[in-house]
């Protein structure tokens, strides 16, 4: 899991509540058309909670599927993003990957498109296990190191390092 050191300055633990509408399905549920595509299901999860002031978030969740699933699961991110037919096309143009290759086996930065500066989710797979870290007020400078430390900490938690 993420540590407060692995965040930029001034972030602080605020337990392990993944409580909220803060999770990439969640954003896209509120941005996207349903698609009906199914989800691995992980066989263990982990959370993390950081906060700086009111303004700045990082959730963590970091699932362990089977090394077929969390593959599966990085796919889906990508096919959920690229296929985002917008629930309203008025208030929203609907999702984007912001950038991938960042670290890890796989990883994936997505986003709804035109708010990278306001909040995006980083996923990062290392072999079976794959961690969603939703960044909301963070500057998008820090993405290359937050997934390069989340993609450490991963190390920590299998053998496929």
């Amino acid at each position: 899991m993420l540590r407060t050191e692995d965040l930029p300055t001034g972030f602080r633990a605020a337990g392990d509540d993944l409580d909220g509408d803060w999770s990439f399905h969640a954003g896209t549920s509120y941005t996207c058309e349903e698609d009906g595509q199914s989800w691995p299901g992980e066989k263990a999860f982990r959370g993390a909670v950081f906060r700086r002031g009111t303004e700045s978030t990082v959730i963590e969740r970091v699932e362990r599927h089977s090394e077929e699933g969390a593959k599966t699961t990085m796919g889906n991110v990508r096919r959920e993003v690229d296929g985002c037919k917008p629930l309203n096309p008025d208030s929203s143009k609907g999702m984007e990957v912001f950038a991938s290759g960042l670290a890890g086996d796989e990883s994936l930065l997505v986003g709804r498109i035109g708010e990278k500066a306001t909040s995006r989710w980083l996923f990062v797979r290392q072999g079976e296990l794959v961690a969603q870290v939703w960044l909301k007020g963070v500057d998008p400078a820090e993405d290359q190191r937050i997934a390069e430390r989340t993609a450490a900490r991963l190390c920590a938690g299998t053998d496929a390092c």
